[in-house]
């Protein structure tokens, strides 16, 4: 008679999954009454903007969260027109992207600490892993594209962008500089039709943001280190930049985008702890996404203990870096757990 054997590990990840489904049907238990008649902060204030720009109002007074011109046109515009209950299908739309770009290793996802606030909040951020996995993979023609399109909420992928571009210029890529140029043309060039001086009125709020000596649950950079109520953090922040340098260079020539985005993620001032979630695309490995979940966690436990500085975020983009530039230790952590998980022969 065949006996039935559970092995530690497969109980782990049924575990892992169990909870991922739990976590999840708690958040849509909580939300689901919820997301249509209460506010979903981020995507609610993406409609707001859309409606005040069709009456002319391009830049509302606050001077925070200042977003590109083309953004409002093409974003906040379109989304002003649909019905409420749209925001269900945009906040559940990067939860079934993860399972289109990761199969059942999706789920996992779930359990990352940024994925839950962008889950929260109906941020815009999830929907970008699509063109920068373009970018990553340099797909001809929609590499270009992706790079444009990722322009729309540029802090998160500036800096890959960038490399995207020279790197395009470089190797003479004429079929992605053309998609580029075409999206670019098509998606910006109207904005400044429009209103010419649009970036300015976009960097100048940046600025004042900047000046602010406290920004709580903010400066989920290196940045956060430096702004700190002026404290004694900031001394960390020679070391944290020699770290990222180092391990930068460890991977920068067989994953060059990555590299960058995983730099952008450190040294853009201002960014949200949710904006983390731009790392997804980087990571493919089960393992490799429940060390990031993981380290998620900690950085949570972190902030907290540090009374919400937000800098403790800087763990994510470096634990990426390690875990790229590290392949090995991953594959080593896998055989290891797979041999002392294994139930021994009865």
């Amino acid at each position: 008679m065949p006996r039935f054997e559970l092995s530690w590990r497969k109980a782990l990840v049924g575990l892992i999954l169990v909870i991922a489904f739990v976590v999840l049907g708690i958040e849509l238990a909580t939300l689901g009454q919820q997301w249509i008649a209460s506010p979903l902060i981020d995507y609610d204030v993406y409609v707001q903007r859309g409606v005040a720009a069709r009456q002319g109002i391009f830049f509302p007074a606050e001077k925070e969260n200042p977003y590109p011109l083309p953004t409002t046109l093409f974003v906040f515009i379109p989304l002003s027109f649909l019905p409420p209950w749209f925001k269900i299908i945009w906040t559940l739309g990067p939860y079934l992207i993860l399972l289109f770009l990761f199969g059942r290793a999706g789920i996992l996802w779930w359990l990352y600490y940024p994925m839950m606030i962008q889950g929260a909040t109906g941020q815009m951020d999830g929907w970008l892993w699509i063109p920068l996995l373009w970018l990553f993979e340099n797909r001809p023609g929609w590499a270009g594209i992706g790079a444009v399109l990722l322009l729309f909420k540029p802090q998160l992928a500036w800096l890959t962008v960038l490399v995207g571009l020279i790197f395009w210029i470089a190797r003479r890529d004429r079929v992605n500089l053309f998609a580029f140029t075409i999206a670019f043309l098509i998606l910006w060039m109207p904005s400044f039709i429009i209103r010419p001086l649009w970036p300015l009125e976009v960097i100048a709020p940046i600025l004042q943001r900047a000046n602010e000596s406290i920004l709580p649950t903010r400066g989920a950079t290196l940045w956060g280190w430096v702004w700190w109520y002026g404290g004694w953090l900031v001394w960390f922040v020679p070391l944290l930049l020699a770290l990222m340098g180092f391990l930068a260079y460890r991977v920068v020539r067989a994953k060059p985008l990555q590299t960058a985005q995983c730099i952008d993620l450190l040294i853009t001032p201002v960014l949200y702890p949710s904006n983390m979630v731009m790392l997804v695309p980087i990571l493919k490995k089960p393992r490799e996404i429940l060390i990031l979940v993981a380290a998620s966690w900690f950085a949570v436990a972190l902030d907290g203990i540090f009374n919400v500085f937000g800098g403790a975020y800087v763990i994510l983009p470096l634990t990426t870096l390690w875990l790229l530039s590290n392949p090995k230790i991953v594959q080593t952590l896998g055989k290891a757990t797979a041999t002392t998980t294994t139930s021994p022969p009865g």
